[in-house]
């Protein structure tokens, strides 16, 4: 390798065959200290370029550094030029070393990198046992095959599963949902407030409540009830509540008319805070419980009379029905 004295206007940056732009998420701007550095001291370390057969350089190493000096109206800048026949592997460890901050930053990161060094060239066995094992993951049978998956999911989407700092786990399973449904939840999210679990469960259950009505999101989209909601004055995190409660109404119509028949039931008892009846909400399970909280003994014969009376055990019989 040789170093020589490039005119900066003939190196490729943004447009390098190496550049992460575009790959990586980051919000990362330059610190203040570098650029003082910079400033004060000048740039001591050569960027690093490799030169292709049509001549063109391209930059590897040293984005900062040709940011500042482009900054400072620096003309020509000290390049350490790559032989043409570099290995593919060795490039993309100074890659590595140069962003690794912002390469793990998030799993999501780690796999754009590690299919980043797939689409460049880079051996199957050396990234699994590279980059894979310096990352944390453990390649399975489909682990490559996954990442083309992930791939293909909307940019918002990945970039909400990098600010999200998703594991690989969640990730995989946003990848089942249809990609119109995930864009269409990722562009509320100005008006609602989406966690990771919150957007789970709503993909999932209105994903499920879509496909069981053989309906498209539009569809769900422009009904009056959810109109109604995304105009609404609410906060986002109201908004969220009662988007939510819409979804699950609709993805769950029996749950919501049996536990409210069940409820009116209950309600109509006028049981006293002492006496509580409970039951499994989901349906799944047909038991009722009957729960006693008994501060005084004097208390006794009047609720051994109302736990005894024919009213409550016709309401228990029509629970148990129900269930």
């Amino acid at each position: 390798m040789n170093i020589k004295k490039l005119p900066i206007r003939e190196i490729k940056v943004d447009d390098s065959r190496f550049s992460l732009s575009g790959i990586l998420f980051t919000d990362e701007e330059p610190s203040v200290s570098v650029n003082v550095s910079f400033e004060r001291l000048g740039i001591f370390q050569p960027l690093i370029v490799q030169q292709n057969r049509d001549g063109n350089c391209h930059l590897v190493d040293g984005y900062k550094r040709i940011e500042s000096a482009v900054k400072d109206n620096v003309q020509n800048i000290d390049a350490m030029i790559l032989p043409q026949d570099t290995a593919t592997e060795d490039i993309l460890l100074l890659l590595l070393y140069d962003n690794r901050a912002i390469i793990e930053s998030s799993v999501m990161n780690r796999l754009q990198f590690i299919q980043f060094s797939l689409s460049f060239g880079g051996n199957h066995s050396w990234i699994q046992e590279t980059l894979c094992v310096s990352f944390g993951f453990r390649p399975y049978k489909d682990f490559f095959q996954d990442i083309q998956e992930i791939m293909k999911m909307p940019v918002s989407l990945r970039m909400f599963c990098h600010e999200k700092k998703y594991s690989m786990k969640q990730i995989l399973n946003l990848t089942h949902y249809p990609v119109n449904l995930m864009k269409q939840i990722l562009e509320w999210r100005g008006i609602l407030q989406l966690t990771a679990s919150v957007l789970d469960e709503i993909a999932s259950n209105l994903g499920d409540y879509l496909k069981s009505e053989n309906k498209g999101v539009e569809d769900f989209v422009n009904e009056d009830e959810v109109q109604e909601i995304m105009d609404s004055s609410l906060s986002p995190r109201n908004r969220t509540e009662r988007l939510r409660r819409l979804i699950y109404e609709r993805r769950f119509p029996t749950l919501i008319s049996v536990n409210g028949r069940i409820e009116k039931q209950v309600e109509k008892l006028g049981l006293p805070p002492s006496i509580n009846i409970q039951w499994d909400r989901t349906l799944e399970n047909k038991n009722v419980e009957l729960a006693l909280h008994i501060r005084d003994a004097n208390q006794w014969p009047e609720i051994l009379k109302k736990i005894n009376s024919e009213e409550v055990k016709k309401a228990i019989e029509d629970i148990l029905a129900e269930l």
